[in-house]
């Protein structure tokens, strides 16, 4: 393997770790893997990543659905909403902090 790409490798590694991206830094983790078991522990990994990215989207749905269906709901609507665009928005300047540390 070229010199290169290996210390390329490892600064994906450290960005990913840095960053704090599960399915990036789980990825790296299977590159440590004997070459037999790579394509079938890549495969799995995927179709955990999306599998777990489905259930979080369903339940995101079906709670809308319940909090559309009763109308006294709705200040928790409200409420939901502002307290997912503070998380993201916590995520997103302790990202950018990070990288730019």
């Amino acid at each position: 393997m070229r010199e290169g790409y290996v210390s390329s490798l490892h600064r994906y590694q450290a960005c990913a770790c840095r960053l704090r991206i599960p399915p990036a830094s789980g990825f790296f983790c299977l590159r440590r893997l004997p070459q037999n078991h790579f394509t079938l522990a890549l495969l799995t990994f995927n179709v955990g990543v999306e599998a777990g990215q489905l259930i979080v989207v369903s339940a995101a749905y079906a709670l809308y659905r319940v909090m559309t269906a009763v109308p006294r709901l709705a200040i928790a609507r409200v409420t939901a909403l502002y307290v997912i665009g503070s998380v993201a928005g916590y995520w997103s300047i302790s990202r950018i902090i990070t990288l730019l540390a």
